[in-house]
């Protein structure tokens, strides 16, 4: 497989944790947006990420558990 690094600006982040299938991650990243904005938050400069927390191999569909890192100002 393949591996590549990156940097990730400081600062502050949003965060929000989508359960269930990774097919529906698509529908959690505008949830969090859409939190954001209700707190009257922007978005910031800088990479938005994920981060699995659960083995899709081990776990039930429904029980996966990602989280969903956004910048925000």
């Amino acid at each position: 497989s393949d591996v590549c690094s990156s940097d990730l600006a400081g600062g502050r982040y949003a965060h929000g944790t989508h359960v269930g299938s990774y097919e529906r991650l698509s529908e959690a990243w505008p949830a969090l947006f859409a939190a954001i904005a209700a707190q009257g938050l922007t978005l910031g400069a800088g990479s938005c990420y994920e981060i699995y927390r659960n083995d899709p191999a081990t776990t039930p569909e429904d029980d996966l558990r990602t989280d969903l890192y956004a910048p925000v100002v």
